[in-house]
C-alpha cells in the first residue's frame, strides 16, 4: 500500500505548485518531458490540466489513505472525549423523550460490535460518517407519572429513538462544532491530528482560491 506521508507530501507539492501557477508566481517551461518515455510535451496549454488533475488524483489518494491510518485514532479521541463530558445531554434532552427528574446514562443493551465488551455501563458509541453522526446509548428514568421508563437511541426502529444526525437536524451541526473545538485543541499536541487535517486545509485553502480567480473574478 502507498505511505502515507508520501501522499501527503505530493499533495502538498501539487498543492503549493497550483497556488503558485494560478497565482502568478511561476510558470512553466517551453517543454516537458515525461519520465524515461522519450516523450516530450511541448503543447504547454495542456500543462496546467495536467497539473491540476495530478493534484486532484493525489487529494484523492491522500483521502482515501488517511480515512484509513488516521480516522480510527482520531474517531478514538473524540469517542473518548464524548464519554468524558455531558455533551450527550446537549444533543438529546432527556425532557424531549417523556423523563422526568434526573436520568442515568446506559450503554446499548445489544450486542454489537461496535461496544466494546470491557467498556463503562455509562460508555456511550459516537460514530462519524459523511454526513451522518451516529449514537448509541440509553437512558433510564422516570415518565410524567413515576413509572421507571428506559429511552433507547441508535439506529431508528419501532423500540429506539433516532440516534443517527444528518445535517437537516440541529444536533448534526451541534456535534462538528464539538469536533471542531476538540480537534482545534488537538491539532497541536497530537501529531496524527495535525498531519490529518493540514494537507486536507490545504488543499482546501486552494480550492477557495482557484474558484475565487478563476470564477468569481472572470464573472465579475
Amino acid at each position: 500500500m502507498e505511505d502515507i506521508k508520501a501522499a501527503s507530501t505530493r499533495l502538498f507539492i501539487c498543492s503549493l505548485s497550483v497556488l503558485f501557477f494560478f497565482g502568478g508566481w511561476a510558470s512553466f517551461v517551453d517543454s516537458f518531458s515525461i519520465g524515461n518515455f522519450g516523450l516530450k510535451i511541448t503543447a504547454i496549454y495542456i500543462l496546467p490540466y495536467l497539473l491540476i488533475g495530478l493534484w486532484l488524483y493525489s487529494w484523492q489518494r491522500f483521502y482515501v489513505l488517511s480515512r484509513q491510518s488516521n480516522k480510527p485514532i482520531i474517531d478514538a479521541l473524540i469517542l473518548e472525549r464524548i464519554n468524558s463530558t455531558n455533551f450527550i445531554s446537549k444533543v438529546f434532552p432527556h425532557k424531549e423523550y417523556g423523563l422526568s427528574g434526573a436520568v442515568t446514562l446506559g450503554k446499548w443493551g445489544w450486542p454489537d460490535e461496535r461496544i466494546p465488551r470491557n467498556s463503562a455501563p455509562s460508555f456511550v458509541f459516537y460514530g462519524r460518517d459523511t454526513l451522518k453522526r451516529l449514537f448509541m446509548f440509553n437512558y433510564l428514568g422516570s415518565d410524567l407519572n413515576g413509572d421507571a421508563l428506559y429511552v433507547h437511541f441508535g439506529d431508528s426502529a419501532t423500540n429506539i429513538k433516532n440516534g443517527c444526525l444528518t445535517p437537516f437536524k440541529k444536533g448534526y451541526w451541534k456535534c462538528l462544532w464539538f469536533e471542531f473545538k476538540f480537534m482545534l485543541r488537538k491539532f497541536f499536541d497530537t501529531p496524527t491530528v495535525g498531519a490529518h487535517y493540514t494537507p486536507h486545509l490545504v488543499s482546501w485553502a486552494v480550492l477557495i482560491f482557484l474558484f475565487v480567480k478563476l470564477v468569481v473574478s472572470n464573472a465579475l
